[in-house]
């Protein structure tokens, strides 16, 4: 960024752009690196016919150019950015394959008041990740939005840290039933009890977490605290038979030491295996069915029981319910909400039930919210049930007071409010 810094320090204006070819990692894996570094030769050769000064343009990292546009700001520099963007986003001979090449781009525009260089390229990053993010093949212009966006990100990250080790976080509990009614366990669904701003919903923290690794310590915090519950209650009678569930992340799955680290949190508490339940999203193994597949069988080997979340949302194949030590399937709550309205959705239902039949497979239909959902699930063949008509993710506390006081009757007892304008969270 020399010459940046030597315009700014002359007083002169302009644009530095940012441009990142998408995909390249999968360019790389699929045709080989060879192929990847044509593709960036003849970038950086159309690149050299845009930039007035061969000075003015720069590799920056292993797909990534820098381009300053020279005495030009605002609407100008971004159109005369975008028409560079669609002249880049073309077809390319890579020694004899033809590839379709798409990039990124943002842009920040720079002046005497514009700060240094090291400001400018974290603003035009902003505007580059935007892009990135955004997918849609314009170029990106920073605005100051971006720059708070991304200090709040910050704040909420070390808010999040402390709040891993600083006595915050919750497991709230939904009730799960059975067709009688009974009380079979929950879901626990994770919570963060922040000292000013109150209870946070999961969808506000888990994606932060899962950026910068949070997500595994939150992991096992959710594991640890599930062990808890479980051996409270192991001691008392009323509680003693029912089981929990809880929901484990890709990255958790991935990593070597998972299985090791919940054999030891169950050893450790003194948990039984046989009462807890993990739940993983079929989006989960769509790339890592392998790792997976060895992964669950270990969880399975001790003890545990294992259950495919939001079954038949996209992803859905007979490989993975033939190849995976699965238990459960839990039917997506889209389909709860379609009941009523879409016959097919009916028929869906219907298929899902049989199959879960033939394979021995438990069914938990979960976002059940009204009477009628309840019963047409039920006319189909599903016998347990877990949604806002049974209960709402609640404290622990709330969860084994209504549990001890009469679990027979729970289903009607907990019904009460459940038209409340409130959404279901996502959660971890």
């Amino acid at each position: 960024m020399i010459q940046l810094r030597q315009r700014l320090a002359r007083g002169e204006s302009g644009t530095l752009l940012l441009l990142d070819v998408d995909a390249f990692k999968v360019l790389n894996n699929t045709l080989g690196q060879p192929r990847g570094d044509r593709l960036l030769y003849q970038l950086a050769s159309r690149l050299r016919h845009w930039a007035a000064d061969r000075r003015l343009l720069a590799r920056i990292g292993g797909n990534e150019f820098a381009l300053l546009i020279v005495g030009l700001r605002g609407r100008e520099a971004l159109q005369a950015a975008q028409a560079l963007q669609d002249d880049l986003n073309t077809s390319y001979d890579l020694e004899g394959h033809r590839y379709a090449c798409q990039l990124s781009a943002g842009l920040a525009d720079f002046g005497v008041a514009d700060g240094n260089d090291a400001t400018l390229l974290r603003r035009a990053s902003l505007a580059l990740n935007e892009a990135k993010q955004r997918g849609d093949q314009r170029v990106h212009a920073f605005d100051h939005a971006m720059e708070q966006a991304l200090e709040g990100r910050l704040r909420l990250e070390t808010a999040l840290r402390q709040a891993i080790d600083g006595d915050q976080l919750r497991l709230y509990l939904q009730p799960q039933v059975d067709h009688r009614g009974r009380l079979l366990g929950a879901e626990g669904l994770l919570r963060w009890q922040h000292p000013e701003r109150g209870l946070v919903l999961p969808g506000e923290f888990i994606p932060l977490a899962e950026e910068t690794g949070l997500i595994l310590g939150l992991g096992q915090w959710v594991i640890e605290e599930a062990c808890r519950y479980l051996v409270g209650w192991s001691r008392c009678p009323q509680l003693s038979r029912l089981r929990l569930s809880i929901n484990i992340n890709v990255q958790q799955l991935q990593h070597p030491h998972f299985v090791d680290g919940v054999a030891a949190a169950l050893a450790s508490h003194g948990a039984a295996a046989g009462r807890l339940t993990l739940e993983l999203t079929e989006s989960l193994l769509i790339d890592e069915i392998d790792t997976a597949a060895v992964q669950l069988a270990a969880l399975r080997r001790h003890g545990l029981q294992l259950a495919l979340d939001d079954f038949g949302t996209g992803y859905s194949a007979l490989a993975y319910l033939q190849r995976l030590p699965l238990d459960i399937l839990k039917i997506d709550r889209a389909f709860v909400q379609r009941l009523s309205d879409q016959p097919e959705t009916l028929a869906i239902t219907r298929t899902i039930l049989q199959l879960a039949e033939a394979l021995s497979l438990k069914v938990v239909a979960e976002g059940i919210e009204t009477p009628e959902q309840h019963l047409a699930l039920e006319g189909l063949g599903c016998r347990i049930f877990q949604g806002y008509l049974f209960g709402r993710p609640q404290p622990r506390e709330t969860f084994e007071a209504l549990a001890k006081g009469k679990a027979a009757g729970y289903a009607l007892e907990a019904s009460e409010g459940r038209n409340s304008s409130v959404g279901r969270a996502t959660d971890s």
